[in-house]
């Protein structure tokens, strides 16, 4: 699947960004065993502050994880998304970037319902793209701002999207190494000091539960 990228927009307001979750999330153990394989993955090009143009779509060999899945698929998925975010921090250490505090209900749960939305429009047209991209979708950001966040404290976003071709699917390792392997995503996610909250989302489970047909990244920079 294949997408372009757009830079993101920033828009004024007067809303009061709501508080980060605190680091002490990361610390919540993980209720999926995990055992390491291999697999591939294709992203849609990041979406940063006015940066080079590019258009990704490329497979990225990545470390995947296998999970235990439960019955409730909602814990599944908070798990699934805490261990994304560790991994995210981890290669924001190796970036020698601030690691992130998770915005991990209000924000997430907006990443989230951005995704229901756009998954749709990205199934039918077997295409991989940001909402700010495609006509008649809205942008990951005007999500946030529905719950009272500040768009113009948006850094970028970043999306992951199915190798369904390929037979391939992601983990969190796999999407965390996968990003880090782009130099857009790179830049975004990993390369910017400035943004210091990340609200990730993912949509439609696949594989039983192991993984999600798309997920997604904002980065904020954190209360004014």
């Amino acid at each position: 699947m294949t997408a372009k990228e757009t830079p993101a927009r920033r828009s004024g307001g007067h809303r009061r960004l709501i508080p980060a979750a605190s680091r002490a999330l990361a610390s919540l153990l993980v209720a999926l065993a995990l055992v390491l394989t291999n697999t591939g993955m294709v992203l849609a090009a990041d979406e940063d502050d006015g940066g080079p143009h590019e258009q990704p779509s490329h497979e990225v060999g990545a470390r995947s994880a296998v999970a235990q899945t439960g019955a409730n698929p909602e814990a599944n998925r908070k798990a699934y998304m805490t261990l994304l975010f560790q991994e995210i921090n981890v290669r924001r250490d190796k970036a020698a970037a601030p690691r992130y505090d998770y915005m991990a209900d209000t924000g997430s749960e907006a990443v989230n319902a951005y995704l229901h939305d756009l998954l749709p429009a990205m199934v039918a047209e077997r295409s991989c793209f940001h909402g700010s991209d495609h006509p008649g979708s809205r942008a990951g950001w005007d999500y946030l701002e529905d719950v009272g966040i500040e768009t113009e404290l948006v850094g970028g976003e970043v999306l992951a999207c199915p190798d369904v071709q390929a037979g391939g699917f992601w983990t969190p390792p796999g999407i965390a190494d996968g990003w880090w392997k782009s130099p857009s995503h790179f830049k975004t996610l990993y390369g910017d000091v400035n943004v210091r909250i990340v609200a990730c989302g993912a949509q439609e489970p696949i594989k039983g539960g192991l993984a999600y047909e798309t997920v997604a990244c904002l980065t904020l920079k954190g209360e004014k």
